[in-house]
């Protein structure tokens, strides 16, 4: 018999590699290998899942590894056309993909709705310069030898009857399954940094009206607007601009914007928002709620900005699972109580780029610092949601100079007990398992539930998080709230299993009781009985080794902030 289900279970890993439908019958039959213990018989005794664990066969490990390879592989293939397009869809500035045969293959919303390009339309129907047509028709020529992900040239889009003119930067990108190649068209965001503008100015000696030229160039302006705007004639105008670029060595207008972006990524405080840009762009199509700063090598950092703007400041640290969304209930609660709530994707999350160092913590908090910084907030209150209560004890003990309070809503604590475990849902509590007794086999469940998002979407994963709290499945039934877990999902694989893995480390992590203990502000926790993410108990025992925590135990589950935002924001 023993036999038999194993045989059952290697069917069943490469099933997944098959089809990621087949995800649940693997899970169900993985299961096995570790909660066929009657919960009496397990107790807090770990010693019957740590021997089972041992007694793992090579063999069934040695299968899981390989699954886990090819869907490595698998992933790696379906990071074709339509992945470039999700990737791209939503970001606030256009961008669009033209193929050998001269036509746009791929457009976001943004080009779409701003700069009316379509998928189709040749490049000869754009308004671009002559010249830059027959530049672009060159790198098409030389498509395949050229390098992939740098910048090739800086073009411009002319106005038309429905736009302002908008700088592109061009670079080649290859979409992986078909080695396909491709001519990206990405919009150039030029705000002025005065900080980039100084060195500028001393490193190759400009008078002021030389900067005041670069200034005008780097954020898009023709010679003859800058002339009209300046009051002088264009031979003026154009005189400096030529002692400008002979100054700095720079052949043209691309070039100096190329430079100028260059200082920028390298400068630690030229953090540039987005958001003036694209609200001059469109304030009809794009929210004014979103933001992205450019952090360390044009790394990007997305946040969100909910409620009144002129509000006392929250800043938000989101779950994996429902993310940074809100309802519009909520953003009026905001509102008609002044809050401004601050909302960033940690990195590997929704649109946010992965870290590029390996002390992801550290990042965080100056990821943070950076958005404060732009947003001019000097101090402020912390909301920790789910997951994001590990990354608010972490920024009260690490920024105590900024972080005046915390409050924790339907927060994860770590686990202390293997009772904490054996309570969690079934798919949550097989994960920690495997996590926490054969780590080297976590990576293939994970990747598979990745797998069956992307192919299949985010709702039978919903339905069986939910379905063990009454309050959380009948909410998860209303499609406001069920849009935001949706979403939230998506977003925790977007960047693949980097952000589940990333949280996952805090969450198994021995830096809680240390980091709750520096916090020297007040902290109080919102959480519902029927919540089982985080059982309450698990919660009640991390709330008794700790004199500085305040708990409130409401009626509900997992989704308390959302339905009775009133309720968990009282007196904060």
């Amino acid at each position: 018999m023993k036999d038999d289900a194993e045989n059952k279970l290697i069917n069943s890993i490469y099933d997944v590699t098959i089809d990621p439908q087949n995800y649940q019958t693997f899970i169900d039959r993985w299961a096995e290998q570790f909660l066929d213990f009657p919960n009496e018989i397990i107790g807090n005794d770990d010693s019957p899942i740590v021997e089972k664990s041992k007694n793992l066969s090579k063999i069934l490990e040695s299968h899981i590894l390989t699954a886990n390879e090819i869907l490595g592989k698998v992933d790696q293939l379906t990071e074709s056309i339509d992945a470039f397009k999700i990737m791209h869809e939503q970001s606030p500035l256009p961008v669009f993909f033209i193929a050998y045969d001269r036509k746009i293959e791929i457009t976001n919303k943004a080009a779409r709705e701003l700069l009316k390009i379509n998928d189709g339309l040749r490049i000869d129907k754009l308004n671009i310069f002559i010249n830059d047509i027959e530049e672009i028709e060159t790198l098409l020529d030389d498509l395949a030898i050229l390098e992939s992900d740098k910048i090739l040239t800086i073009v411009r889009i002319e106005e038309n009857e429905y736009n302002t003119s908008q700088l592109f930067a061009i670079s080649k990108k290859i979409e992986v399954k078909s080695a396909k190649c491709f001519l990206k068209f990405s919009a150039i965001c030029t705000v002025w940094n005065k900080a980039v503008g100084k060195i500028i100015q001393e490193r190759f000696g400009l008078t002021n009206v030389e900067l005041e030229i670069a200034h005008k160039l780097v954020t898009g302006k023709k010679l003859a607007e800058i002339a009209d705007e300046k009051n002088r004639s264009i031979f003026t105008v154009r005189t400096q601009s030529k002692s400008l670029l002979k100054k700095t060595k720079l052949k043209d207008q691309s070039e100096l914007v190329q430079l100028f972006a260059i200082l920028q990524n390298f400068d630690a405080k030229a953090l540039v928002s987005y958001d003036d840009k694209i609200n001059q762009l469109s304030q009809a199509t794009i929210s004014q709620s979103k933001h992205v700063l450019l952090r360390e090598n044009g790394r990007k950092l997305y946040y969100e900005i909910y409620g009144h703007p002129a509000g006392k400041p929250i800043l938000f640290l989101h779950s994996l699972v429902t993310g940074t969304d809100l309802t519009d209930k909520n953003i009026q609660y905001l509102h008609k109580h002044k809050l401004k709530l601050i909302a960033p994707h940690r990195a590997s999350f929704g649109y946010s780029d992965p870290y590029l160092l390996n002390d992801l913590l550290f990042q965080f908090v100056e990821d943070v610092k950076a958005v404060l910084e732009v947003e001019k907030i000097k101090e402020c209150k912390i909301i920790g949601h789910a997951m994001g209560a590990f990354y608010a004890y972490y920024l009260g003990a690490y920024l105590p100079e900024k972080i005046k309070a915390i409050r924790i809503i339907s927060g994860a604590v770590p686990f202390t007990k293997l009772l904490h475990i054996n309570q969690l849902h079934k798919r949550q509590r097989i994960l920690t398992y495997t996590g926490k007794y054969t780590p080297k086999l976590l990576p293939f469940l994970v990747k598979g539930a990745a797998m069956q998002l992307k192919k299949y979407g985010a709702e039978d994963l919903i339905d069986a998080l939910y379905g063990d709290s009454e309050f959380d499945h009948q909410l998860v039934k209303d499609p406001t709230y069920r849009k935001i877990l949706v979403n939230g999902f998506e977003n925790s694989f977007r960047h693949g299993t980097q952000s589940i893995i990333n949280d996952g480390r805090c969450l198994h992590g021995n830096k809680w009781n240390r980091l709750v203990a520096n916090c020297k502000v007040p902290i109080s926790l919102y959480h519902g009985k029927q919540n089982k993410a985080v059982p309450l108990q698990q919660v009640i025992d991390f709330v008794d080794v700790h004199n500085n925590l305040e708990l409130s135990i409401l009626e509900g589950g997992q989704l308390i902030f959302y339905k009775y935002i009133e309720q968990v924001l009282t007196g904060f």
